[in-house]
């Protein structure tokens, strides 16, 4: 009987316990939170009545006590700083001693909770062409309660299933390029804050990559245009004459009718007419008579 003892004594051995279970972290905000574990599958043949908890910053080798004395298996973490990343880690402990730690897999950052941005307002089509189209939208109203960084902007090929990311736009516009002609596009775009994103403003309906119908007006006058110079600068001018005189009739002015009478006479033979000015010289010369010899 006695060795029976001694054998299971040797089978279980006494000691400080195992690690506690998994931690987890919850209600996080700007400078605390709060974690929970459950107690140790191995007490080491004891009862576990205190347990120690720590931090440490990320990037950083050296642990923090934040309590060494804690009977449940909850605790609230005061005094964090906030945007900063944590690990944190319980040791239980018993009769026999300190046993081994139980770390967070993950790094816990210090932030009061944000809610996710609204989607960018009225989302339309400025120009399309065989292999762009430009997007335009507004800045939403409610940012979540962070900054917003940017909007992604994405586009779905015709077949695709998956969205493509066309780029990270700063401002609120974007033209997405090498699209292909005669193929048809959804866009869609998404709000982006530091720590959230919205769910995407997409377009109602597709577009297709086609030439716009300015476009085509602008072609047609180049090809006018062309036209005109193929037949020469001369063509069309004597309608376009007769009509600019057609419509000066009336509308020419005294001085200038003279001349032209003038020239009129002259051509028909008759006496030429003195300018006014002139005749009145030819008269004082005449009142003086001849000039002496």
């Amino acid at each position: 009987m006695q060795t029976l003892m001694i054998l299971t004594c040797c089978s279980s051995p006494l000691g400080p316990p195992g690690p506690p279970g998994p931690i987890k972290v919850k209600d996080i905000t700007k400078d605390s939170c709060i974690i929970q574990w459950s107690a140790p599958d191995d007490d080491g043949g004891a009862d576990v009545f205190n347990y120690i908890v720590e931090k440490k910053e990320a990037g950083r080798v050296g642990w923090a006590t934040v309590t060494f004395k804690q009977q449940k298996n909850t605790y609230r973490i005061t005094n964090l700083v906030e945007t900063c990343t944590y690990y944190f880690r319980v040791i239980g402990e018993n009769k026999y001693g300190i046993g081994e730690a139980v770390e967070t897999e993950e790094p816990i950052c210090a932030l009061d909770p944000v809610e996710p941005p609204e989607k960018p307002k009225n989302l339309t089509v400025e120009e399309v062409t065989p292999a762009t189209v430009s997007l335009a939208w507004k800045r939403p109203d409610w940012d979540g309660g962070s900054r917003i960084s940017g909007y992604l902007v994405e586009y779905l090929a015709p077949g695709e299933e998956e969205w493509t990311k066309a780029a990270t736009a700063r401002n609120v516009n974007y033209t997405v390029f090498r699209l292909d002609r005669d193929q048809t596009y959804r866009f869609r775009v998404t709000t982006l804050t530091e720590l959230s994103q919205s769910v995407p403003a997409e377009l109602p309906e597709p577009i297709t990559c086609k030439e716009e119908q300015r476009e085509l007006q602008v072609r047609a006058r180049s090809v006018e245009e062309a036209d005109l110079r193929r037949r020469g600068p001369h063509h069309g001018l004597r309608d376009r004459g007769t009509r600019r005189v057609l419509g000066q009739v009336g509308q020419v002015s005294p001085g200038r009718s003279a001349e032209a009478g003038a020239r009129h006479h002259r051509h028909q033979g008759s006496a030429e007419v003195p300018v006014q000015g002139q005749g009145q010289e030819q008269g004082r010369k005449h009142q003086r008579g001849p000039a002496p010899c």
